[in-house]
């Protein structure tokens, strides 16, 4: 049974798993996220802002952002939230989770 897995996982990494399997196990929907992206030349900044738009709650996730050649992770615990972040030019591409490692639907565009 799912919590036997989920006693057993806790046991091996001598951690809470709970928040982990109720959002990723037992809710019936992945995140859909959605974003916009622009660079603002002045403070040499990539300001982005993502939106949750699944219904229910919240997922509280780390997302990988590729800007260009450069990865950064935030991390992504509300319903609408912006980030600034330091480039040293414009990124020719912003997208979301470049190495894949997310499960999720999704799209970012530059406005």
């Amino acid at each position: 049974m799912t919590a036997d897995f989920q006693r057993v996982m806790e046991e091996v990494s001598g951690k809470d798993l709970s928040s982990f399997f109720e959002q990723w196990i037992y809710r019936a929907s992945l995140p859909k996220l959605s974003g916009t992206w622009h660079y603002d030349k002045k403070s040499q900044v990539v300001v982005m802002k993502l939106n949750q738009e699944q219904p229910g709650a919240i997922f509280k996730i780390p997302v990988e952002i590729g800007l260009g050649a450069e990865v950064k992770k935030l991390f992504f615990d509300q319903k609408t939230q912006s980030f600034t972040i330091p480039v040293a030019s414009r990124p020719i591409q912003v997208s979301l989770d470049p190495g894949t490692w997310l499960l999720f639907e999704g799209e970012i565009q530059e406005n």
